[in-house]
C-alpha cells in the first residue's frame, strides 16, 4: 500500500486532511479500497512473472532430459536464489561431486551463475530470480 500511496500523495494526504477536519470517512475508504484492489493486481501480475520464469527453467530442464533433481532445485531456487554445493547436496540428498554436476548443468542453461570466482566454496546464484527481490511489483519496465 505505501508504493500506492506514494504514488497518490497529493489524494493520501487530501483524503486524510477530510477525515481529521470533516470526518469524512467515506471518501477515504473509498479511496483506501481502491489502493487495496490496484496493489493485489500488481502482486497477481508479479506473481504470474515469476511463475511465468519457473515453467521457463522446468521447460529448459525437461528439454534438457535431465532428472527431476534439476526441478527440485530450480524450486529451491525461487526460495533462496542462491545456493552452494553442500546445500545442493544435502538438498537433493546427493553426493557433492553430483551436486556440483547438477549445478553445472544449470550454469550451461544460463539460470544460475557462480558469483565467488574461488574453486572451493563457490555460491551459486540465480540471477535473474534475485531481479525480482526488492522490485516494486508496480516496476512495469521489468519483463
Amino acid at each position: 500500500m505505501s508504493a500506492y500511496f506514494d504514488r497518490h500523495r497529493a489524494a493520501y494526504m487530501d483524503h486524510l486532511l477530510a477525515v481529521s477536519t470533516r470526518a469524512a470517512w467515506e471518501p477515504w475508504v473509498a479511496f483506501f479500497l481502491a489502493g487495496v484492489v490496484e496493489c493485489a493486481q500488481e502482486s497477481n501480475a508479479f506473481a504470474d512473472e515469476l511463475l511465468a520464469l519457473r515453467g521457463r527453467y522446468h521447460g529448459m530442464v525437461r528439454s534438457a532430459r535431465s532428472s527431476g533433481l534439476l526441478a527440485t532445485l530450480i524450486d529451491e531456487l525461487f526460495r533462496v536464489p542462491s545456493i552452494t554445493i553442500g546445500q545442493t547436496a544435502k538438498l537433493l540428498g546427493v553426493t557433492p561431486a553430483a551436486a556440483s554436476y547438477n549445478l553445472k548443468k544449470l550454469v550451461d542453461l544460463g539460470i544460475v551463475a557462480e558469483a565467488t570466482g574461488r574453486t572451493r566454496n563457490r555460491i551459486y546464484i540465480a540471477r535473474e530470480i534475485l531481479g525480482f527481490l526488492g522490485r516494486d511489483v508496480t516496476d512495469a519496465s521489468h519483463p
